[in-house]
């Protein structure tokens, strides 16, 4: 039951994602949960080209969807900022 309050917002699993080896295909559901994003964030990205680069094993609709450990990375690491104002600054775009 849902009590209308905001909770405290979560962080990328950034220590999970470091410990997998080197080009590493982590699944869609798995790279949702790392990033903190959910499958349908994900899948609205893909479509946008906001979210991080990805491999379609196979055609159609329900081919699967794989991410590259050093591409969540790089797509984590894009939204680093210096200061408070930065980030700010970055919104407003």
């Amino acid at each position: 039951m849902t009590t209308g309050k905001k909770t405290a917002m979560s962080c990328p699993d950034l220590p999970r994602l470091l410990d997998l080896p080197d080009g590493t295909l982590i699944p869609e559901e798995e790279a949702a949960g790392i990033v903190d994003k959910s499958r349908v964030t994900l899948r609205r990205y893909r479509s946008t080209g906001e979210g991080p680069r990805f491999h379609k094993i196979g055609r159609g609709p329900t081919a699967p969807i794989y991410y590259r450990k050093e591409a969540l990375i790089q797509w984590l690491e894009s939204f680093e900022v210096r200061s408070t104002a930065e980030a700010l600054e970055r919104c407003e775009r």
